[in-house]
């Protein structure tokens, strides 16, 4: 088998097909059937596409061996809008998970600041004719 399909990231787009999709064949429309993770655009002719989610559907053996290694998307629109909603939500939850909104804090003068701004208040203040 190829080291591809147990790499961690092919799982973790494999893992995100099932949890959208309902558990059928987007050709035939079966189910309690043996599923797979198709490529779209064969990995073979678009290596670069072979870890992109866009380009997978879930297809069952037979029509995966049916399509072999033509170009053949079965994807209705409302599948591929599934899919954009599910990466945008990914995202945006990675978003809020690594930079968390934080309050803005006020920017304090530094120190020396301070005490030179308070010793020449204090100084007008003493010198100053009423």
């Amino acid at each position: 088998m190829d080291k591809f399909f147990e790499s961690r990231q092919w799982i973790s787009i494999k893992s995100a097909m099932y949890a959208i999709f309902s558990k059928e064949c987007m050709k035939c429309k079966k189910t309690k059937v043996i599923l797979n993770i198709d490529h779209v655009k064969p990995r073979h002719k678009y290596p670069s596409l072979e870890l992109d989610i866009y380009n997978c559907q879930i297809l069952c053996r037979e029509c995966n061996l049916e399509k072999f290694t033509d170009t053949a998307d079965y994807r209705d629109e409302d599948d591929i809008n599934c899919i954009v909603d599910y990466v945008l939500l990914n995202k945006w939850i990675t978003r809020l998970r690594f930079n968390p909104i934080k309050k803005k804090k006020k920017k304090k003068k530094p120190l020396w600041k301070q005490s030179y701004t308070n010793e020449r208040h204090s100084v007008f203040r003493l010198t100053r004719k009423y």
